[in-house]
C-alpha cells in the first residue's frame, strides 16, 4: 500500500460517514469517537501489525500504590487557584530524571515558561505515575476519569438500542465492504459505552473547566478522538476556551489522526471535536498532513536541549529503536546483526513504552550477549552515546539525522509511507547495514535543521499565547 491508497481509504470513510453523519441521542457526531480505530486498524490489517500499545491488563500494578499516588498529585498547594493555562498530559511522557524528580519531556519545557499560570493534569500511564514529578503545579486526571467510568456505568440513561443497533449495521456494512475485521456486537458495545458515558464526561469536565477558568488548554493526542478527547475538546470550545495540542511524533500524509478528506475539513460541525491549533516541531511537518484547523510552528525542547549538548559517540555501538507494531521485524533485524557484527560491538535494543509488556516478543534477546534490551531511558541520551541509529517509522529517525547520527531507514512498507526518501541510508536488510557499519560510513545531510525541529521554541510559545 503507498500513501494514495491510505488516503483515498479516510477520504472515502470521510465522506460516507459525514454526508449522512451518525449521532448519538444527545446530537453528537459518532465519526470522531471512532474514526482514528478503523483507520489504524485498517493500516493494521494493511500490514499485518501487533498492537502497539499494551493495555492496563497487561502489567502488573499496586492499587494501594496507585491510590496513594493519585492522592498525592490530587492535593496540589494551589487547588483552590484558577489557573489560565491547562496541559491535559500524560504520565507516559515523564520519562526521564532531572534533579531526582520525574521531567515530562513533552509539557514540562513549556510549563516552566508560565509556571505560576500554568496546572497540569495527568492521566496515569498503565495505571502508574511516575513521582515525584519535577513541575510542582500537577493533579491528576484519573479521578475524573474513574468519575465518567463509575457515573456511566451506572447511569439511568440506557442507549437507545433500536438507534445504536442501526447505526453498528451501518458501520459495519461498510467496514466488511473494506473487508476490515470488525464484529457488529463489538461495534455496538462501544457505540452503547460512549453513549452511557458521554453526557456524565460533559458534566464532569463542564464543572471541571468552569472550577479552573483557563483561557486556553493543551490536550495530548486531542486530535485521535474518542470518547474523552472528543468530549474534552468539545467542552471547551462550548465555554469559550482555546484548545491546542502539541505534536509528540512523526506526522505525515498517512497519519489517521492529523489527515482528513474535503467533507470534514468543510464540516464545522466535526471540527467542534479537533484543536484550534496543532503546534509542531518545525515547517516540515505542517506540510505533511491535511488538518482543517491552524498548523502553528512552535519548536522541540527536547531535541535543542541536546542538540547542544557535548556527545561522546561509542564507535562500536548501534542503537535499534523498536516500535509495538513491529516487534517481531525488529527482533529478528537485532538477532541477524548480533551474528554478523563482532563481539565486541554492542547493540541496544531500545523499547518503545508501549511495548515493554509484551516480554514475550523480545524474551529471547536475553540470551544474546552483544543485545541489550533497554526498557527505560531519555531517547537523547541513548544518541548522545550512539554512532549508529536503526529504524522504521520513528520519530528518532529524525532527530538522529539532525543530531549527526548514522542513521538507517530499514526499508519496509511503513517506512515508504512515512519517511522522505533522502532521509538516512535506505536499507534492504542486516546484511546491508552490517557492512556499511565494518564500512565506517559517515553520516550525510541534505536538509537544514530548523526546518524539521525551530530552535527558538521558548519565544515561540510565549509570543503564541500573546496572540490567542
Amino acid at each position: 500500500m503507498d500513501q494514495d491508497e491510505f488516503v483515498n481509504f479516510y477520504e472515502e470513510a470521510d465522506d460516507f460517514f459525514m454526508k449522512k453523519p451518525l449521532q448519538f441521542s444527545n446530537g453528537d457526531l459518532i465519526w470522531p469517537f471512532i474514526r482514528c480505530k478503523i483507520l489504524f486498524a485498517f493500516l493494521s490489517f494493511r500490514y499485518d501489525l501487533e498492537p502497539p500499545h499494551a493495555r492496563r491488563g497487561d502489567e502488573k500494578f499496586s492499587v494501594l500504590s496507585y491510590i496513594s499516588d493519585m492522592f498525592k498529585l490530587r492535593h496540589s498547594k494551589r487547588l483552590h487557584e484558577t489557573f489560565p493555562i491547562v496541559f491535559f498530559t500524560t504520565a507516559a511522557s515523564r520519562d526521564f530524571v532531572k534533579d531526582g524528580k520525574y521531567f515530562n519531556r513533552l509539557h514540562d519545557y513549556f510549563a516552566f515558561l508560565r509556571r505560576e499560570e500554568t496546572l497540569e493534569v495527568e492521566q496515569s500511564f498503565r495505571m502508574k505515575y511516575r513521582l515525584p514529578a519535577y513541575f510542582e503545579n500537577i493533579i491528576s486526571f484519573d479521578k475524573l476519569l474513574i468519575e465518567v467510568v463509575l457515573r456511566g456505568g451506572f447511569s439511568i440513561r440506557f442507549p437507545q438500542k433500536s438507534k445504536l443497533k442501526q447505526h453498528s449495521e451501518t458501520i459495519f456494512d461498510f467496514l466488511k465492504a473494506k473487508k476490515l475485521d470488525f464484529d457488529v456486537c463489538e461495534i455496538y458495545r462501544l457505540l452503547s459505552k460512549f453513549e452511557r458515558r458521554i453526557l456524565v464526561a460533559e458534566k464532569i469536565f463542564e464543572k471541571f473547566l468552569r472550577k479552573f477558568r483557563p483561557k486556553v488548554i493543551f490536550v495530548h493526542c486531542a486530535s485521535y478522538g474518542g470518547l474523552i478527547n472528543s468530549v474534552l475538546v468539545r467542552v471547551a470550545k462550548k465555554l469559550g476556551i482555546v484548545v491546542c495540542e502539541f505534536q509528540h511524533g512523526v506526522i505525515t500524509k498517512a497519519h489517521p489522526a492529523y489527515n482528513y478528506g474535503e467533507t470534514v475539513c468543510r464540516s464545522a460541525e466535526y471540527i467542534k471535536y479537533l484543536p484550534d491549533y496543532l503546534l509542531t516541531y518545525g515547517d516540515f511537518w505542517n506540510g505533511n498532513m491535511v488538518f482543517p484547523n491552524k498548523c502553528v510552528t512552535i519548536g522541540n525542547p527536547g531535541f535543542w536541549e541536546h542538540y547542544n549538548g557535548k556527545k561522546f559517540y561509542k564507535e562500536k555501538r548501534v542503537l535499534i529503536v523498536s516500535q509495538g507494531s513491529l516487534t517481531k521485524e525488529y527482533v529478528g533485524l537485532a538477532k541477524a546483526l548480533s551474528r554478523m557484527l563482532p563481539s565486541d560491538y554492542e547493540i541496544l535494543f531500545k523499547l518503545h513504552p508501549g511495548e515493554v509488556p509484551f516480554e514475550e516478543r523480545y524474551r529471547e534477546l536475553y540470551e544474546l550477549k552483544n543485545v541489550i534490551v533497554v526498557k527505560t531511558g531519555n531517547i537523547y541520551n541513548y544518541l548522545r552515546e550512539t554512532k549508529y541509529v536503526i529504524s522504521i517509522c520513528s520519530t528518532t529517525i529524525f532527530e538522529a539525522f539532525a543530531l549527526g547520527n548514522v542513521v538507517f531507514v530499514y526499508s519496509h512498507p511503513l517506512a515508504r509511507l512515512h519517511i522522505p526518501p533522502d532521509i538516512g541510508f535506505w536499507v534492504d536488510g542486516p546484511e546491508e547495514i552490517a557492512k556499511k557499519i565494518l564500512k565506517g560510513v559517515e553520516p550525510t545531510q541534505r536538509h537544514k535543521i530548523d526546518y524539521f525541529f525551530e530552535r527558538d521554541w521558548a519565544d515561540n510559545y510565549v509570543n503564541f499565547l500573546k496572540n490567542i
